[in-house]
This record gives C-alpha cells, sequence and structure tokens, in this order.
C-alpha cells in the first residue's frame, strides 16, 4: 500500500484506474514499460485508409447447415469495392490496348463464331444473326449440355481453361475426334470442334474467359443469357481483385449484356457481386438476389450436386438486362 501511494505521487494521471505492478526486485517498473500500460502503440500499417477498418463479420445463419465447404468471410468494404470497379472502367481502353489475346482463344473464337453462323443459317444458304447462350467457366462442360436441351434453338457455347475437365466430357471428345481439325500450340492441344448430333446446338472450346469475352463483344454477339456457375471465389481478402467483379475483365463482361446468372455456395460472393454492378452499371441492370436454389430449382453443375450430397446451401444471383 505504502509503494502504491508513493506511485500515485510519482505518477498521478495513472491513478486510480490503473494498476501499478511491481516487479520481482519489488520495485517500480520502468517508466517506459508503465506509458506502454496507457498508450496504444501506434500501427505501423500502410494500408489505404478505406482498407484500414475491416467490415463487419459475417456468419452463418442457424438455419444454413455447415459443411466441409461452407465458406465463412465477410463482404468486402463498400468503398473499397468503389475504389476497385471505379478504376477498372475508367482504364477500360489501357486494358484493352496493353494486354493482347492469346493466340489459342482467338482460334477458339473463330470455331465458336463459324459454329453460331452455320446454327442459322437456313435452307437457301442465307444467314441471320441470332442470340448466343454462353457458359462461361463450364468445368467438364456437364451444365453446357444441360442448357443446350434446355435451350435447343439457341447456340449454346461452354467455355473453360483447363483441358483435362473438357477431355472429362464425351461430346467434347466427340467434337475433337479423326474428324475434326486439331491444332497444337505451346499451351497445349486445341480442338476446332464439329457438331455433335445428338447436341447440335452445344460447342465446347477451350479460352481464357477475359479474351474470349473481349472477342464476343468486338464481333458484336448478341448474347440472350451468361451463366457463371460457381467461378473460383478466391476467398481471401487480398484476393480481391481475382474475383470476377474485381477483375479488369468485369467492365467487358458487363458490356456483353444479356441477362447474367451467378450461382456459388458463398453468399457474401454474390452480394458483392450485385453490389459491383449497382456501381458499374446500375441503370443497366435489375439485380435480383442472391436467393436460395433448392433441389427442384435445376441444378445442373457436379459443384450442385457435390454441395447437395454434403447439405450444402446454393445460392443464385440473377441480373436481368433493362431493353
Amino acid at each position: 500500500a505504502e509503494t502504491v501511494t508513493k506511485a500515485s505521487m510519482t505518477f498521478p494521471e495513472l491513478m486510480p484506474s490503473t494498476f501499478v505492478f511491481l516487479a520481482p526486485s519489488k520495485q517500480l517498473l520502468s517508466i517506459r514499460y508503465l506509458n506502454t500500460l496507457v498508450r496504444p502503440r501506434r500501427s505501423t500499417c500502410r494500408r489505404p485508409p478505406y482498407l484500414l477498418h475491416s467490415p463487419v463479420p459475417t456468419y452463418v445463419s442457424p438455419d444454413r447447415k455447415k459443411t466441409p465447404y461452407t465458406i465463412i468471410a465477410p463482404t468486402t468494404e463498400p468503398r473499397a469495392l468503389r475504389v476497385v470497379v471505379e478504376k477498372h472502367f475508367n482504364c477500360l481502353d489501357d486494358y484493352l490496348n496493353n494486354k493482347g489475346v492469346a493466340a489459342h482463344t482467338e482460334r477458339a473464337f473463330s470455331a465458336a463464331d463459324e459454329f453460331v453462323a452455320n446454327f442459322y443459317c437456313d435452307d437457301n444458304g442465307g444467314r441471320r444473326r441470332g442470340g448466343v447462350v454462353l457458359d462461361s467457366g463450364c468445368g467438364t462442360g456437364r451444365s453446357t449440355v444441360l442448357l443446350g436441351e434446355k435451350f435447343p434453338d439457341v447456340p449454346v457455347i461452354g467455355v473453360d481453361r483447363s483441358l483435362v475437365r473438357l477431355s472429362r466430357n464425351v461430346v467434347f471428345r466427340r467434337q475433337g475426334d479423326e474428324e475434326a481439325t486439331v491444332v497444337d500450340d505451346e499451351n497445349g492441344k486445341h480442338f476446332i470442334s464439329r457438331v455433335v448430333p445428338e447436341v447440335p446446338n452445344v460447342l465446347l472450346l477451350r479460352a481464357e474467359l477475359s479474351d474470349f469475352w473481349r472477342c464476343c463483344w468486338k464481333a458484336g454477339w448478341n448474347v440472350e443469357r451468361h451463366y457463371l456457375l460457381y467461378p473460383n471465389p478466391y476467398p481471401k481478402k487480398k484476393s480481391l481483385k481475382s474475383r470476377w467483379y474485381g477483375h479488369p475483365s468485369f467492365p467487358v463482361l458487363l458490356h456483353l449484356g444479356g441477362d447474367i446468372i451467378v450461382r456459388s455456395n458463398w453468399e457474401e460472393y454474390l452480394m458483392d457481386f450485385g453490389a459491383a454492378v449497382n456501381i458499374a452499371e446500375g441503370n443497366k441492370f435489375n439485380v435480383s438476389g442472391p436467393n436460395r436454389l433448392w433441389k427442384e430449382d435445376g441444378l445442373v453443375t457436379n459443384f450442385e450436386r457435390k454441395f447437395r450430397d454434403n447439405g450444402e446451401a446454393v445460392f443464385e444471383l440473377r441480373l436481368s438486362e433493362i431493353r
């Protein structure tokens, strides 16, 4: 008690709310250490001001079952998202001028453009320009085939960067058999595909998505529906610019137009996607969702089958183009 009284006389600002601790030698601790007890350490963080404050954490709602595939991560801080999206729209010309289109993607688009033109060719040899359904990041192509059956009067183009995944689909293998033209390049084997009679409106291609979208936009394709089913979510905060709504090609995706359907098991990803659309093209799309999907809603991908078997919830975001 006598020691504490002396401390109160020496350090009146510490008393009475702060306790003074005694060192093992029964003497008061140094003034330098005492200052650390009452003064917060100054942050040396060099991040931009809009990233200094983390958003409120998002938790899985009680009615959702947690599975090994559940992603628990917060939405992006609104100001940070706005800065990234507006930057990509303002710098779109620089992006298009400085980044070339991969050669194998140009060849893939040439095959797709010819496929669409032949699909709308009438018996007299005349051609009309019709709509197209895109299945971007189609994986094994299962969703593309099912979409082709759902929309038999429209060509459905499935695009994925992985030849390994596409090769698991019998349609892709038949499109690339001995009757097709095979081209070898530095990126691996690429097939100029032909029509499979069972699904004459379906075409599966290997290409880089961002480059393929540029080719579609430049050619003036009429994209009626655009599916992005379970894109890589990149849930880490530092990977924002790897997600489609934070990627430099996001303006091209929106300029293609059409109704955009995005599905994911990470609800916050879809919330950010919708917010990014409102920032960039709020007067061009009506944003609906994200809404939870159930078995009767028509699950079309291998991811959905895996999530359904494990009880994982899946969600859908719909962007309806205002025409």
